[in-house]
Order: structure tokens, then sequence, then C-alpha cells
């Protein structure tokens, strides 16, 4: 293994240790203990909770119980569980905000260590009575029929879900990708371009409309078009929020599962494994942000300065895109569309440095 490798296997290593950190910070809030702390008398806010909820002042006790949750005494008790279990039976019954319910039950099922919860059972049979309402109501979305279709030809087991996503994403990149390839290439075309562009920039300093001829005559000669990167965004961009908003309305559809998500291992350790696919998932979350830096490493820049960058960024992104992640408990299974997504990307990229080797045009 050379010293290259070497470096790498350091800096993953240390970007994983990062990760894990973040996503624990970011994804999982404090659980509520085993039992009450002796002593501890009941919250305040749940009578005041129960009187608002008398004189039809419901959203007014959804805030009392917030605090609750949110309180530095009681949110590490189960107090905390029991205020948000009366927050989603508020939201479901008489405010009817199934989103808002749905919210609720995923934070019992995601946040607590709910062992003691004396509600725990009935939370999560409500849980899932929900989504199949939820499920039932957007049904009738194109973007639902579309997702469901692929779920359809995976034979509707649980695991259909994740390859349906499996098949979206490689048709997503197969389609795109002559275009991937040639905007990759064309970068790596830019970056060989780097010592001639610096020295016009001194043989043209102060003459900004003449730099930029010169720099796009240049460009021109080598084939190279510098509007390919944003171009091929704004091409996946459609692509990129119509996955979001599908997997948003798909994500209630029951029996979802991925490998270890919902699974037994995650019913035990519902804090840091999803119990399906609607659900974030800290260990498919550091495989993404992981897959980033791993993309990134694999092509080094040809120029110093650049190649600093880049070494930066490469673990700076998944670092931060893994908490903004987190933060927005984002369901795995746009996460787990993300990975394929990235992994495919990565094939191709690579595929085209094959190629750009043996085809790519000599800069002189």
């Amino acid at each position: 293994m050379n010293s290259h490798w070497l470096i790498v296997l350091a800096e993953l290593v240390a970007v994983t240790g990062l990760i894990v950190l973040f996503a624990f910070y970011a994804v999982t809030p404090a659980r509520a203990q085993s039992s009450r702390p002796v002593g501890l008398a009941p919250p305040p806010a749940f009578a005041i909770a129960i009187r608002l909820l008398a004189q039809g002042r419901n959203i007014e006790a959804v805030e009392r119980l917030r605090d609750v949750e949110s309180s530095a005494v009681y949110r590490s008790t189960s107090y905390a569980p029991e205020a948000v279990y009366v927050i989603a039976h508020i939201y479901r019954d008489r405010l009817r905000d199934p989103i808002q319910a749905m919210a609720a039950y995923d934070l019992l099922a995601t946040t607590y260590g709910l062992d003691t919860f004396p509600h725990k059972q009935a939370a999560m049979a409500e849980r899932k009575a929900l989504g199949r309402v939820l499920d039932a109501a957007n049904g009738k979305h194109p973007l639902y029929k579309i997702l469901d279709f692929f779920v359809g030809v995976t034979g509707r087991r649980s695991y259909s879900f994740a390859l349906a996503l499996f098949l979206i994403s490689t048709l997503v990149r197969l389609a795109l990708a002559p275009l991937s390839i040639r905007q990759f290439r064309s970068a790596r075309e830019m970056q060989a371009l780097q010592p001639k562009i610096a020295a016009l920039q001194s043989e043209h300093k102060g003459d900004f409309a003449r730099l930029s001829e010169e720099i796009k005559k240049l460009q021109e000669k080598h084939g190279v078009n510098p509007h390919l990167g944003w171009i091929m965004a704004l091409l996946q961009a459609p692509v990129f929020f119509a996955m979001y908003q599908a997997v948003q309305i798909y994500q209630y559809h029951s029996g979802a599962g991925f490998l270890w998500i919902g699974g037994g291992l995650a019913a035990a350790h519902p804090q840091w494994l999803a119990l399906d696919l609607g659900l974030p998932d800290i260990p498919l979350l550091i495989l993404y942000a992981l897959s980033m830096y791993v993309s990134q490493s694999l092509f080094p820049a040809a120029d110093p300065a650049q190649e600093k960058m880049r070494k930066a960024t490469a673990w700076l992104t998944p670092v931060l895109y893994c908490i903004w992640i987190g933060a927005h408990h984002t369901a795995s299974a746009f996460v787990l569309y993300w990975l394929i997504s990235n992994i495919l990307s990565t094939a191709i990229q690579l595929g085209g440095v094959r190629t750009s080797r043996s085809l790519a045009p000599v800069v002189s």
C-alpha cells in the first residue's frame, strides 16, 4: 500500500470519528431514563394542559406539553415521552393534523428510551395505524404511483422499497451518464489548463476583457465547456426534488425495511437504527457521508492549490451534510437513494477517468 492510500485511510478513520460524533448529537437527543427520579413531582404543565384542553385551547395545551419535553428537569425522565404522547393524541384527535401527529409518534420512536414508558406498545400500534391512513391518502399522487410501480416490480416485499430506490437511481444515473462523463472530463481538462490560465492572468493583468477573451479561446481550443457543471446541476435538480417529494409521500408505506432497518436490532435500538425507511437511521447516514468522502478522495486535483482546497472540502462537506440531514430527521429512504446515487456516480466517474486517460487530448 503506497503512502497516498495510507494517508487516505488515516483521513477516513478521522472523518468517521467526526461523523459519528456529529451524527450522535444531531440525530439523537437525550433519551428518557428507565424510571422516574424518586421525589420528582409531575410537571405542573400537565395540569395546565388538561385545563386548556377542557377549554378547547388545544394549541396552547401543546405548547405547555412541549415545555415539558424541552425542560432540563424533565427531558431525561419518562415525563417527556408522556408529554409527546399526549401531543400526538391532540394533533390526531382534536386538531385533525395527521402529519404533526405522525411527527410526534416518530419522535417517540426515535428519541426516547421507552423501556418503562407505560404506553409504548399502544404508541407504536397507533403510529402504524396512522401511517396506513396517511399512506392511503397519498396513494393518488402521481409520484406515489411511480414509486409504487417500482415497488410492485420488485415483488412488494419488505425490501422492495429499497430495491425500487436502487432501480430508480440506476435508471437516472444511466440516463445522465453521457453528460456526467463529459462533465468530469471537462473538469479534469480545466485542471490541466490551470497553468496556461495562470500565465494568461499574468500576461493580461488589469485587462479583464482581453483576459476573458483569451481564456475563452483556450477553452474552445481544447474542447472545454466551463458551463457543463451548472447545466448538469440544472438537469438533476428536478429529479432530486421529485425523488425527495416521492420519498416523503411514500414513507408511510408500512413494512419497508433494508438490511438492519426494520429488523429486531432496530426494534432494540430505535434511537440509533430506523424502525422503517420513513425514519432517520444513523449508520446509513454515516455510510452516505463516508461515500461522499471516498468519492472526493479518489480524484485528486493536479494543481497544488486546488488539491489543498479539495482535501479540506473532502472531509468538511460530508460532516456538514451529516449535521444538516440529521438535524432535519430526513427519512432513511432518501438517504439510501443518495447513497446509491453517489456510488453509481463515482463508478461512472472512474469509468470516465480510464477512458479519458486513453482519449484525452494533450494540453500543449
